[in-house]
């Protein structure tokens, strides 16, 4: 609520669910407004993983930013501390990928390294350094 608004007092309501399952989870996200009566954004999308792998599929409609596609991230581990990834976007209404880019990921005790190759919406190279364990 906006108390110092003229008119349109209430915020667009942004809706969560979250459904877990044995291997993953479905999850969605919506935002709603009262005085358009639309959904202004609509975010769905899946995860899961096993093992070795992990999938996530996600379906975005965002009404306010005119932009409506499918994203896909993959990642499988390839020996005991690597791993190697790809991330997609396809827009559906321009009816092309908009972001494509892969990586590869190395463990050690506490640290860990990726190393990130982005081809759209331009080529970009860059290297991570992060903290796997910490003290507290």
């Amino acid at each position: 609520y906006d108390f110092l608004a003229s008119s349109q007092k209430f915020k667009p309501v942004r809706i969560f669910l979250d459904i877990p399952f044995q291997e993953g989870r479905f999850y969605s996200e919506f935002l709603y407004d009262f005085y358009k009566e639309v959904f202004s954004y609509f975010k769905s999308g899946v995860s899961a993983s096993r093992e070795h792998f992990q999938i996530n599929v996600d379906y975005v409609d965002d009404k306010s930013a005119s932009k409506e596609f499918v994203a896909g991230t993959l990642l499988f581990d390839v020996g005991k501390n690597f791993s190697v990834g790809t991330d997609v976007a396809y827009d559906l209404k321009l009816g092309r990928a908009e972001k494509l880019g892969y990586n590869l990921d190395l463990k050690m005790h506490c640290l860990g390294l990726r190393l990130n190759i982005k081809e759209k919406p331009e080529v970009e190279w860059s290297a991570f350094f992060y903290i796997t364990a910490l003290p507290f």
